[in-house]
């Protein structure tokens, strides 16, 4: 019972890199929103396979990527993205986002690198399916502020 407390959290402070980060465990709006960037990074790839393509080849390899991206979310895609390294900086952008809006994409994405893409992927699906949140030693409970213990 010990990780009750770190799997009900809605809130947890971690850092990453030189830098702490307050993230927040997405809901279905953040999971919406990462499902239309999906999307999103998926129709741009198309167009550049298609570009690439001989015309001899056109037809085939369209009729591949639309059926592809129309699979959407329900087929490998979703799975694919959530472990590339671009979909795991957009699922920690997403949730650090709901606790502090002004940051960036870059502001995390310039944190991660080979010594810690492990640990941050942890964290990304950790966040995403309200499992525990792993790290030791690199998490804790954000601090609270006001009078009302409100983080």
């Amino acid at each position: 019972m010990s990780d009750l407390p770190e799997v009900l959290a809605s809130e947890i402070a971690y850092t990453i890199g030189d830098r702490e980060f307050r993230f927040a465990r997405l809901t279905a709006k953040e999971l919406a929103a990462f499902e239309q960037w999906v999307r999103k990074e998926a129709g741009k790839t198309a167009i550049e396979i298609v570009r690439e393509a001989a015309p001899s080849e056109s037809p085939s390899i369209v009729s591949a990527v639309m059926s592809y991206i129309t699979m959407g979310t329900s087929g490998g895609m979703m799975k694919d993205y959530t472990e590339s390294i671009g979909g795991i900086v957009q699922l920690l952008y997403l949730s650090a986002s709901k606790a502090d809006p002004e940051i960036t994409y870059d502001e995390i994405a310039e944190r991660i690198d080979m010594s810690n893409l492990v640990e941050v992927r942890v964290l990304a699906d950790a966040l995403a399916s309200g499992g525990p949140i792993g790290g030791e030693g690199k998490r804790r409970p954000p601090a609270s502020k006001g009078k009302a213990g409100r983080p």
